[in-house]
């Protein structure tokens, strides 16, 4: 992508992630919280809090496209990066703009829907719930970066990689007896939606990996008495990890 485009692109994507957060994102949960049903659980509601939440945003956006620079401005490589990079080699910029806007717009896409899964494992921290109408926006900004991936593989591949992820889910929650909340499990098909359009390995990656995390979490915490066998557990922010972690591997993959 070229370095101008990619520097225009960073910029614009981690200040809308921000703004995002701290203004129509906390306010809204904020009210989701005060308004759910009486007897529900509500714990640490300084979670919710925009500093709190900007500066999350901003550390996990940033590292993000920080990892983006370290894999070469390159994520993902696809065919619509080839013809960016081509078109201005062979100084055809027509050619060049078309491919790195659609990079761009992947980029963003990316940034908004970490910016999505944060706002939403805050929510789950302080009440464990995950809000739908912020999964569904994760999963809109998820599906409009598969578009501009340029392939029809990598759009299709998506599709599987969210429907996969979420029977998974399912799957997991009919042989435990529970455990996984249907929101983990809306969570899942997002996460599966967004990473699958860089291989179905990315999605499977992810859920892994959130597991390895909260299983030795929750185990200590067991044993440290902080929590009880009766206690839920807020899977939100370990699956977020798992995904930003899984997304990282994948990028340095493909660049």
């Amino acid at each position: 992508m070229h370095p101008i485009a990619f520097a225009l692109a960073s910029c614009c994507g981690l200040a809308l992630c921000v703004v995002l957060v701290a203004k129509a994102l906390g306010n809204r949960h904020e009210t989701y919280v005060r308004h759910l049903p009486a007897g529900s659980i509500v714990e640490d509601e300084w979670l919710l809090a925009p500093k709190v939440r900007i500066i999350t945003t901003f550390i996990l956006c940033g590292l993000m496209i920080a990892w983006m620079v370290a894999c070469g401005m390159a994520y993902p490589h696809t065919a619509t990066l080839q013809t960016a990079t081509a078109g201005f080699a062979q100084h055809r910029p027509g050619v060049g703009v078309i491919g790195a806007t659609l990079a761009g717009i992947r980029m963003i896409a990316d940034l908004l829907v970490m910016t999505y899964l944060v706002a939403a494992s805050g929510v789950d921290l302080v009440c464990h719930r995950l809000p739908n109408r912020t999964l569904a926006i994760a999963a809109m900004a998820a599906l409009i970066g598969a578009l501009a991936s340029g392939t029809i593989s990598g759009f299709v591949s998506s599709l599987i990689g969210g429907l996969g992820l979420g029977l998974l889910g399912l799957l997991l929650r009919f042989i435990a007896g529970g455990g996984l909340g249907m929101g983990d499990i809306k969570m899942l098909g997002v996460i599966g939606l967004w990473l699958g359009r860089s291989g179905l390995m990315a999605p499977a990656w992810a859920l892994t990996i959130s597991f390895l995390i909260a299983g030795p979490i929750v185990i200590i915490a067991l044993a440290a008495k902080k929590l009880s066998l009766h206690d839920m557990v807020a899977m939100g922010p370990f699956l977020t990890i798992g995904a930003f972690l899984a997304w990282a591997a994948a990028a340095a993959t493909l660049a």
